[in-house]
């Protein structure tokens, strides 16, 4: 899991933000309020029913956006506070949103045939694009591997710093996010190229599946 969200701040940046410009900035909001919508309805709901707010946030955004991974960081440390039963109701609040999800690809469909949707990118722009995508080398592969191991051991130290400074415990993942984020951007100014995402995103899928499949055989053996 660490893996894995360490390739998705690898995958952040900020150039590439800038480009979003205007419409990332609404996305970002608009995000913001609705993970704010998903607390509120989990908590109040919760305590209408007389359940414990801290499940009503594991139906809420932790799991909605944070999905299986969210819900295995925060489920395990809410048990660890007495919530029993946290993390087997964050995985199936996960799995339930993923279900749901499948209903955006239909409506996507609709929208695109409503309003008759187009890609602004021309065919020479997207033949240009993959002709400047280069591939998988071993040299580039362990160059990346290198980076996605120095990302998680450096947020263990800094994670141990930020708890004994503030007190305040993290999820694993979230630091290791975080701190790829800075290294990628790090990396942007003193070597652009060094930065190879076929390989980081090959990494992602692998990990990807290896964690979905340990949160499964977890929930089994439980």
């Amino acid at each position: 899991m660490l893996t894995f969200f360490t390739t998705v701040g690898l995958g952040a940046s900020f150039q590439l933000i800038k480009l979003g410009g205007k419409l990332l900035v609404i996305y970002w909001l608009a995000c913001g309020f609705l993970a704010l919508a998903q607390n509120v309805i989990g908590v109040s709901l919760a305590s209408l029913f007389g359940i414990h707010p801290l499940i009503g946030m594991m139906a809420g955004a932790v799991t909605m956006e944070g999905g299986h991974g969210a819900a295995s960081a925060f489920g395990q440390t809410i048990e660890d506070m007495g919530i029993h039963s946290a993390l087997s109701i964050g995985i199936a609040a996960a799995t339930f949103g993923l279900i749901a999800g499948l209903l955006g690809g239909p409506t996507v469909k609709y929208l695109i045939a409503k309003y008759s949707l187009k890609p602004t990118e021309t065919k020479e722009e997207a033949a240009d694009v993959e002709q400047n995508v280069q591939p998988i080398t071993t040299n580039s592969f362990f160059i990346q591997v290198l980076l996605i191991t120095f990302c998680m051991a450096l947020r263990t130290y800094l994670g141990e710093l930020f708890t004994s400074a503030t007190g305040f415990v993290l999820p694993g993942y979230v630091g290791s996010m975080f701190v790829a984020v800075i290294v990628r951007n790090l990396v942007d100014k003193l070597n652009p190229k060094a930065i190879d995402m076929k390989s980081i995103n090959l990494v992602s899928d692998v990990t990807l599946g290896f964690r979905r499949d340990l949160i499964t055989w977890k929930q089994r053996s439980r």
